[in-house]
């Protein structure tokens, strides 16, 4: 029988808020699924939606300068560029 994940477990730290490149903003947050998983960015949309989530290790192996592409079937592609990728990264570190 096919279950649901866990829900997230959303970081008690304040979510980032940052913006795409076609002048859409979302909202990242770190969290984990469970205590022993490792973490996880999460972008969410204004309405809480989620657009993507990556593992840390992930998202931390971005090469500088490049973007990323973040995409669901609810909303069009949406685009975060290097900065914001940086600004990310960033977040990771002083929230980890």
């Amino acid at each position: 029988m096919d279950t649901e994940p866990n829900p997230p477990h959303l970081s008690p730290n304040a979510p980032m808020n940052i913006n795409t490149k076609d002048g859409g903003f979302l909202i990242a947050s770190l969290g984990r699924y469970t205590s022993k998983t490792e973490k996880i960015i999460f972008f969410k949309t204004r309405g809480g939606s989620l657009v993507s989530s990556y593992y840390v290790s992930t998202f931390n192996s971005i090469k500088e300068g490049d973007g990323l592409m973040l995409s669901n079937s609810c909303d069009p592609d949406q685009v975060i560029d290097g900065d914001e990728v940086a600004k990310c990264k960033t977040f990771i570190r002083n929230h980890s």
